[in-house]
Formats: C-alpha cells, sequence, structure tokens
C-alpha cells in the first residue's frame, strides 16, 4: 500500500490517494485504526534450496550459456533454431515477394509447430561437458543437507528432459495462435456472407490486433523474454504459475497463482487492470491443444461427490459409508481452471460505488499422489508431513440464495470454453445455451472450477469440529512468524473432512517446489506451539475471541466467526507435546492420465486392469448403490448385479478405512449386505500390489462368480 501511494504522481507530479471503505468486518478494522494499513516490516525472502522448479529454470539457463560458448557449426545451428531472436518463428516465417515492382514483406503461418530435434541431438552430444559445468555451478557451493536435489542423477535427468520442456512450450504458443486464427477463419466467413454483426467485428479486430502483437518483433516477444515470463528460463516472477488470462484488444496478459486465479480469474468476478474493468468469458483450451491437438475438455474434467452433512467434497468411491442425515449426495463435474479469455467491460470510471467482489463456495482435497513422507503423533493426534502431494482447490461457484444447494455453479460450453457469471438473468442463460446448441452442437452445462498443484503438505488431525481444525491452523502461523520469520502467505491453510466424518488441518506450501518452512514447522513444533498460544494469550489488543492482533487477517475473512484465540490456545497447549515419530510413508504414484480419464478411483482403475490381466470378467457396473430400509444407502465400488457380488476397493490410511471407527461402520454395512443375499468382497489398494494378498481375494470373488 505505501509503496503504491509513494509510486503515485510520477507522470504529472500531482497525486490524491484514497481510501474507500466497504461494510465487511475487515475493512471496519482498518477504518477505525488507519495507520495499521502501513504498518509491518519487510522481510527477508526465503525459499527452499531443493526447489525443483526453481532449479530445473536455472538448469536451463546455464545449459544455453555453456552451449553459446561451442565453436562448432551444428551446435550454434541447433541453438539458434531452438531459440530464434523473436517467438514468431515458432509459429510462422516471413518472406518477401514482388507487388507491383516492389519488395514486399509476407508472414505466412506454418501447419505444425516447430520440432526440436536437433536441439535435443545436440544436448545428446555435448552430455559430459554440460554436467561438468553444472556441476561446477549448482554443487560446489549448494548446502550440504540440500545436495541431493543438484545431484549427478537430478542434473541429468532435467537435462534429458530439457527439449521436452521446450517443445512443450514452443506448443502452447502455437495452439494459441491457431486458436486465434481459427476465430478469424469464423469471422471472415460470416463476413463473406453478410452477416457480420458489430459485436463480431470487434471480436474480429480484437484477433487480428492480438496476432499482429505476437508478431511483432518487441522485448516482449524476444524469445528468451518470452520464455522467462512463460516459466522455461528465470523471470522476475520467482513463484509465477500457469494460471494466465489474456484480452486480445486492448492487449492484456497477466498471470496469477492458481490458488489465486481459482478465486479472482473467473466469470463471476471483475478483473481491474491497465485502468479498464474485464470480464472472463472463456476458459482456454490453448495448453490442452499443445499436449495432444486430439484431446478434449474431458481430460480436464473431474468428476465430485458433494456431501451435505458434514459439508464435504470427495472423489467417487472414496468411501462407502451409510447415508445418514446425508441422504442424497451430488454428483457435478468440475472444469479444471487453464488459461482464460477476457473481453473488455468498460473503463474503471466513478460509474461504480466500489470494486465488484463475489464470495464463493470454497473447498480443499488432498489427493492420493505424493512423495512419502512420515508420520508422528503429539498425544493423540497425528501429524503427518507428506512431500509434494497433490491437492486439489475447488470453486464451487457463488453462494446461492435458496435452492437445494447452497452454490451456483459456473455455465459453460465443454467444447469451446465460452462461460457466463452463475449470477446471469435467466435470459441471457437461455440465449448462452441456443447460441452453443448451434454454434457447438452440445448442450452448455454447469460446471466447477478446480486447479491441482504438488505440494509439501501438514496434516493434523482428526478433529470432532471445523473450527478447532481452523484455529489450529491459524494458531500455529502465529508460531511459526515468531519462531521462523515467516511472513503471512510462505504458508496457506484449509480444513477437509476424513470420509469418516472427521475433521484435519492441511497446510501446504503454495510456492512451486516449496519455500521449506513446513519441514522447518516439524522441527520446531514444540516451541513453535509455546509462542504461538503466549502470543495469543496475551493478544495486545486484548480482544474477546479474536482480532487482527493474533488470528484474524485478509485471506481468512470467511472463517472470522470461527476464530477464538482462547480456544486455540487450549488446542495448542494439547497438541503441542514432543512429536513421536510413527513410521515413514512410502509414495504413492501418480496413474497416467489416460487411465484416469476411464474411471474416477485410481483404486478401481488398478482393480479394472487386474481382472483384465488374469481372465476374470471386468465387473459390469461401477459406482453401484444399494439402498437400506429407513433411507441410507452404500456405494460398491464394482458390482456384478445378476450374481449379486460386490467388490469394494478401500485405502486403509487413517483417514480413510485404516481407522477404527471407519472400519466398524464398514463392518456394519457389509453385514446389511449379506442379510440382503449380496456377497461381499473387500479388498485394499496395498493389496492390489500384493500378489500373495490379491490371489487370496480374486480366489474368493471366483467362488462367489461360480456359486451362482
Amino acid at each position: 500500500y505505501a509503496q503504491r501511494a509513494g509510486r503515485a504522481g510520477r507522470r504529472h507530479r500531482i497525486a490524491v490517494v484514497f481510501s474507500y471503505c466497504r461494510g465487511s468486518s475487515h475493512d471496519r478494522y482498518f477504518f477505525n485504526d488507519p495507520p495499521a494499513m502501513i504498518a509491518g516490516e519487510i522481510r527477508v525472502p526465503a525459499f527452499s534450496m531443493r526447489n525443483e522448479p526453481l532449479i530445473r529454470k536455472h538448469v536451463h539457463s546455464t545449459v544455453l550459456t555453456a552451449l553459446r560458448d561451442q565453436q562448432e557449426p551444428e551446435t550454434a545451428a541447433a541453438v539458434d533454431h531452438a531459440f530464434p531472436p523473436f517467438v514468431w518463428a515458432y509459429f510462422g516465417q516471413k518472406t518477401t515477394e514482388n507487388v507491383d515492382g516492389k519488395e514486399k514483406e509476407r508472414f505466412i503461418y506454418v501447419k505444425q509447430p516447430r520440432e526440436l530435434s536437433a536441439y535435443k541431438d545436440c544436448l545428446a552430444t555435448h552430455q559430459d561437458k554440460l554436467l561438468e559445468e553444472l556441476r561446477a555451478v549448482f554443487q560446489k557451493t549448494w548446502p550440504e543437507e540440500d545436495i541431493a536435489a543438484v545431484s549427478d542423477e537430478a542434473m541429468a535427468r532435467i537435462l534429458d528432459e530439457a527439449p521436452a520442456d521446450l517443445q512443450r512450450h514452443v506448443r502452447a504458443l502455437f495452439q494459441q495462435v491457431k486458436a486465434y486464427r481459427a476465430e478469424l477463419n469464423k469471422l471472415w466467413q460470416l463476413e463473406q456472407d453478410g452477416e457480420l454483426d458489430k459485436e463480431e467485428q470487434k471480436r474480429q479486430q480484437r484477433f487480428r490486433f492480438a496476432l499482429g502483437r505476437l508478431r511483432r518483433e518487441s522485448q516482449d516477444n524476444y524469445t528468451l523474454s518470452y520464455l522467462g515470463v512463460d516459466g522455461y528460463f528465470p523471470g522476475y516472477a520467482m513463484a509465477r504459475q500457469s494460471v494466465s488470462a489474456r484480452c486480445p484488444e486492448p492487449y492484456l496478459d497477466i498471470s496469477r497463482p492458481s490458488s489465486v486465479a481459482l478465486r479472482e480469474l473467473t466469470p463471476a468476478n471483475f478483473i481491474y487492470a491497465n485502468r479498464e474493468v474485464f470480464r472472463v468469458r472463456k476458459i482456454s483450451f490453448h495448453r490442452l491443444k499443445a499436449e495432444d491437438k486430439e484431446a478434449s475438455s474431458a481430460v480436464l474434467r473431474r468428476q465430485l461427490v458433494y456431501h451435505s452433512s458434514p459439508e464435504r467434497l470427495e472423489e467417487p468411491g472414496a468411501s462407502q459409508s451409510e447415508g445418514g442425515d446425508d441422504k442424497a449426495p451430488m454428483l457435478l463435474d468440475s472444469m479444471e481452471l487453464t488459461d482464460v479469455e477476457m473481453r473488455e467491460k468498460q473503463p474503471i470510471d466513478d460509474r461504480e460505488k466500489g470494486r465488484h467482489r463475489v464470495g464463493f463456495q470454497f473447498h480443499g482435497m488432498p489427493l492420493a499422489q505424493h512423495a512419502g513422507g512420515s508420520e508422528a503423533k503429539a498425544g493423540s493426534w497425528t501429524c503427518r508431513l507428506l512431500e509434494r502431494q497433490n491437492i486439489r482447490l475447488v470453486n464451487l461457484g457463488v453462494h446461492a440464495k435458496g435452492g437445494n444447494t447452497p452454490f451456483s455453479l459456473f455455465p459453460m460450453c465443454p467444447v469451446c470454453g465460452s462461460t457466463r457469471s452463475p449470477r446471469a438473468s435467466e435470459a441471457e442463460l437461455v440465449r448462452f445455451a441456443e447460441d452453443h446448441q448451434k454454434s457447438c452442437d452440445v448442450e452448455t452445462d454447469s460446471y466447477a472450477l478446480h486447479t491441482e498443484f504438488r505440494s509439501d503438505a501438514l496434516h493434523i488431525g482428526p478433529f470432532h469440529k471445523e473450527e478447532d481444525a481452523t484455529n489450529l491452523i491459524e494458531g500455529i502461523r502465529v508460531g511459526a512468524r515468531l519462531v521462523l520469520d515467516m511472513g503471512s502467505t510462505e504458508i496457506e491453510g484449509l480444513t477437509y473432512v476424513s470420509p469418516d466424518g472427521e475433521f484435519w488441518s492441511l497446510m501446504y506450501d503454495p510456492m512451486p517446489g516449496g519455500s521449506g518452512f513446513l519441514p522447518q514447522i516439524v522441527h520446531y513444533w514444540e516451541v513453535i506451539c509455546e509462542k504461538a498460544r503466549a502470543a495469543l494469550q496475551d493478544c495486545p489488543s486484548g480482544c474477546e475471541t479474536s482480532c487482527y492482533s493474533c488470528l484474524r487477517h485478509f485471506r481468512n475473512q470467511q472463517a472470522h466467526d470461527q476464530l477464538d484465540r482462547h480456544r486455540a490456545a487450549e488446542i495448542l497447549l494439547e497438541i503441542g507435546l514432543k512429536l513421536e515419530m510413527s513410521h515413514t510413508i512410502p509414495p504413492v504414484a501418480l496413474q497416467p492420465k489416460a487411465e484416469i480419464e476411464k474411471t474416477d478411483s485410481d483404486a478401481e482403475v488398478n482393480f479394472a486392469k487386474v481382472c483384465e490381466k488374469r481372465g476374470f470378467p471386468v465387473p459390469p457396473v461401477s459406482q453401484y448403490r444399494v439402498d437400506f430400509d429407513g433411507g441410507s444407502y452404500t456405494v460398491a465400488d464394482w458390482a456384478y448385479p445378476d450374481q449379486k457380488v460386490l467388490v469394494y476397493v478401500d485405502g486403509m490410511a487413517e483417514m480413510y478405512h485404516g481407522s477404527q471407527k471407519q472400519q466398524m461402520k464398514d463392518a456394519i454395512i457389509r453385514a446389511k449386505l449379506q442379510m440382503m443375499g449380496f456377497s461381499v468382497v473387500a479388498i485394499t489398494s496395498e493389496a492390489l500390489q500384493d500378489e500373495g494378498s490379491l490371489a487370496v481375494h480374486l480366489e474368493e470373488l471366483a467362488i462367489y462368480l461360480e456359486a451362482t
């Protein structure tokens, strides 16, 4: 705030800086204490020396520098082909032709993105010299405790993957240009038929402007600058992630970390930038097409199950609990938020009393895949530190007033990605659906939006109440800031509900590759809990429950009603014991995308493959629901309905089916099923990898199938 105020007026030497106060508790707090807006200290940034994405970018830079020093003509030609002076060479060629006796430059778009096989061969030829250079640059001065991140094996792997990494950036740019040209071709056809209206004329101008800008030989389009911004080389924004928003005209290209983009770059929000107000009008599939030109938006789509009591999201088949109070879980589709395309709405002026902000229904989901970790006990609580866990953040849309659900999803065309705000008028949504039925030959639908990323993660629980899990997260952040000199945004937190209905605190590292704070939090666990407890008990403002001097901050406004410094101090006292190491946790690998698309549960994928491989008939039905008397139900992963045989594939982690409470519930459900004449086969996900255990379960399954 102080920086932006200080820079105002440089152009015309005069400026007025003003702030406005909305009706929220956050705004009112600072309105009553204006100096707090600019109080504070500048903290030294911190990041992990094991930050693989950052290391990878610097390896790419070091390799290019080393290759530039080579004298062979073949090397120079391969490097120049891979890194032309300007990015237009990735998607086109410039030639000259004689027009009326004058030489005129002509730009020709190529049909395929530039191939980089020569660069790949070049790296293979100089591999030994390049590895020697990488050792000299990285290993000699690297901290001993983090040396594995720049080992010979790590350097060789990054070097081997460098051409494919560069190829992805080139293809993404090519697909972006191809999409602009396809839109222009459609508009040109309408123009030839005399059917181009004023709005379409504006679109035509925008796409022409965008293509012209990418062809321009400017500093932004200098290849090394472009690749620095795009993430192949080191750039100014160290923590830049992959969600970007573009407007063809007036041209604007901004990027946001995925977790921030999921709130800001949505069809329901306004984006204020460069003196203009923009709105998101399309979810872009350019990057998807760069990976596979035949791919459709289906690979970005995930099916989720929403439970209202307790409120949670999970993947289909994640649990087989009874319905209880939540008798009708809701199946919904979610689309991954990649890049977005915006359109100008209006200039920023005084027609709006305040900036347009929307409240969203937000959920976080830890996924199964991770790179391993460790588990420890603090009294009756479990602390689980996992490296590079896959985490999914889901935006369920705007808060709804009335209706069957507390949220309204985002209307979207699954073919072209066009979208509208959930708060658009009924007439606009009807017109939107009709237009895309004609243009894309598909029915529009409503989707959640999600992002997925890998991050170090700390799970703490279980708790019986969500507010306890929330208070612990904020309490730990208070202590970490005091002990580790950690800023307020280095670690993010959320709560989630396990399948057995317990609440867990999840703290994750938003920096790609990790800042290294989570392992330090575990290492200094006792002193962090102690410092946090003391700070909360002695809140400078002496607040009754919570305030901005202790637990509150801008990002946790939705949880302000849950925050209580006294309850947080009680939990920290109980949990702030010495962590007793329980066991290490082995890695859980990712399934290939092609396999994930066949079914929504990784365990189901494995079981289907097991049946095929061993000649067993694959069960004809997945996610088979059986209703009990009284309105409760169960959902089996797989079923042979004619033979009345059900198959459950259960994860045995404590947060899933390894807990005693969930095992008791599962036993009751399966006893009910057997009384109804069903045969039940329960296989743990670990047993799918154990030939001995698997043979026993398949033999049981064969007996049930033959008996019928």
